[in-house]
């Protein structure tokens, strides 16, 4: 059987202009429908009053193929101009939501340690016997330093009761035994970095800068990660996570960058 293509997208103010061009939603869809089957979304916006524009506008291009699982509410929670939801879009064909989820959830935050914390979804993907259960992330931007120290929460004991990896093992909790548990999306750090904030855990993506300048050109900026705990079984097979130039499509009168993304979707395939 083939392998499911599984990506992760920072779509850049989604549902927000960042510029006063429109977002070109049609070439938006036309990539992850060519790319993936699978895909976590960063940087969904929340509009007026907690609502979800720019996804249900990136949903009715993607057509009745696609489906999608959704944080229910965004953050930071209540909601300003700059929160975010977490959303997870399937090729209906390829993959499904698994029995009894109706939101992505979310991590709890009680000490309010992350700007937006992260949410997963748990997925029954055609290509593998086991349950996927993916979470997206967006950290902090802020200065280097806040950066380093917001994901490196991600592998600690934040409830204090003596065992660490508190967000990984919560995302384990939450689905069926033996799922794959990956957590996908934009850290704000570079490859080496993430290697010193989580020593622990792997980091599948390898390729060149995720993110673009203004003028559409690639940065020596790689932000855009996928992890995952050593030892699970998806990493038999899995090859590394691959940046996708895609910037060839693009609305005529402007810009990848002004009408689709600041950034590049990352994929891996789940065998």
């Amino acid at each position: 059987m083939m392998g499911r293509r599984i990506c992760s997208w920072n779509m850049r103010r989604l549902g927000n202009k960042f510029t006063s061009v429109d977002k070109d939603y049609v070439s938006a869809a036309k990539i992850i429908d060519t790319n993936c089957d699978l895909l976590a979304i960063e940087e969904d916006m929340a509009t007026t009053h907690g609502t979800n524009t720019g996804l249900d506008a990136l949903m009715n291009a993607m057509g009745t193929a696609w489906g999608d699982l959704v944080t229910a509410q965004p953050a930071p929670f209540p909601a300003t101009s700059n929160s975010e939801h977490y959303a997870f879009l399937y090729r209906k064909s390829a993959a499904s939501v698994c029995s009894g989820w109706t939101n992505a959830k979310r991590f709890p935050d009680p000490e309010d340690i992350f700007l937006r914390e992260p949410a997963w979804g748990c997925f029954n993907v055609n290509a593998s016997p086991r349950p996927l259960v993916i979470a997206g992330y967006h950290a902090i931007f802020g200065e280097p330093a806040e950066r380093r120290r917001e994901v490196g929460f991600l592998d600690d004991d934040l409830d204090n009761n003596g065992t660490k990896d508190d967000f990984f093992n919560a995302m384990k909790a939450s689905a069926p035994a033996g799922a794959d548990i990956v957590l996908a999306g934009d850290f704000n750090l570079t490859t080496g970095e993430i290697k010193d904030a989580l020593p622990n855990y792997i980091d599948l993506t390898d390729g060149n800068g995720s993110t673009l300048n203004d003028t559409s050109g690639i940065s020596n900026n790689e932000y855009d990660h996928i992890i995952v705990m050593p030892g699970q079984t998806l990493l038999t097979n899995t090859k590394p996570a691959i940046v996708m130039d895609v910037r060839e499509t693009h609305q005529p009168d402007a810009g990848f960058y002004q009408t689709v993304s600041d950034h590049l979707p990352i994929r891996f395939i789940l065998e």
